[in-house]
């Protein structure tokens, strides 16, 4: 059997000359808990050097002392570490990342599909902007930096126009209206890490002209692949069949942003800032 579970704290880093930085913090987990950030450079875990796999390994229940460096200072900040089961894993960091942020009288709704991998995320997505929490936004805010790809481009029909409004009224009065789609201004976040599909519905979000994307061009990373798991329990991610978009490779250019925006380390988020702040200012004829 395959196992999808692995030790962890809920975290994505990359490696520079400088060492190992976060550029990811999955909603909802335990070092979102402990209140890591984007560029912290992790140095070391129980006072050994930090590597992304090992340093949690046969840890799971256990707290650890995580060394960062964050704007020139050290700090030691304990985690308990997690049994992450990958299946699982980027429901509850989406699940967690819901929230309405209230900016110039407007309610902005935001999620973060930290994976696109499965229609259970459009599900997850519809039942939120339809029914759920963020169904009485004014606007919404999708971001999709960072994760895993995925995505098919028909989820693109969730944020087209209605094609008819329809009102159903019982015999209390209170009359609801229904048209099966998002209908308001919605806005995407990529970053150099959104991959894959999540590469293709960008793409097809411009060519529609259904919003603005805001942040950084994509990954250019949208050959198909399949997992392929190795005699020593190793994973090969291995690249099968290539992708043309309109006839073009997107591979190794990826997609840009309509307003691009770099983000810079701290807590500060310069890419969702940006975003709100154009929803914001939004009326209704926008």
């Amino acid at each position: 059997d395959v196992s999808f579970e692995y030790e962890g704290i809920g975290i994505e880093t990359h490696h520079t000359q400088k060492g190992f930085f976060i550029h990811g913090v999955y909603d909802g987990l335990s070092a979102a808990a402990a209140g890591l950030q984007y560029g912290d450079r992790i140095v070391a875990v129980n006072q050994n050097p930090f590597d992304p796999f090992l340093s949690f390994q046969n840890k799971a229940g256990q707290i650890v002392e995580v060394q960062i460096v964050r704007m020139e200072k050290t700090l030691t900040i304990p985690i308990q570490v997690e049994l992450l089961d990958a299946r699982t894993m980027y429901e509850k960091a989406m699940d967690a990342s819901v929230r309405i942020i209230r900016k110039n009288r407007k309610q902005i709704g935001y999620v973060h599909i930290w994976c696109y991998g499965g229609f259970k995320f459009q599900e997850k997505l519809r039942d939120l902007v339809l029914w759920g929490k963020l169904a009485h936004c004014d606007s919404l805010v999708v971001d999709l930096r960072d994760g895993w790809g995925g995505a098919d481009i028909n989820y693109l029909n969730l944020f087209r126009p209605p094609i008819a409004e329809v009102e159903s009224i019982p015999r209390d009065g209170n009359a609801e209206s229904f048209s099966g789609v998002w209908g308001r201004p919605v806005a995407l976040i990529t970053n150099n890490r959104s991959t894959s599909g999540k590469e293709l519905f960008t793409y097809g979000f411009k060519k529609l002209k259904l919003g603005k994307v805001f942040g950084e061009t994509t990954a250019g990373a949208v050959l198909a692949g399949r997992c392929i798991v190795l005699s020593n329990g190793d994973v090969l991610y291995l690249a099968v069949t290539d992708v043309k978009v309109d006839g073009n490779r997107i591979e190794g250019v990826g997609v840009e942003p309509d307003v691009a925006v770099i983000r810079k380390s701290g807590p500060v988020d310069a890419q969702l800032n940006t975003a709100i702040e154009y929803l914001s200012k939004l009326t209704k004829k926008n």
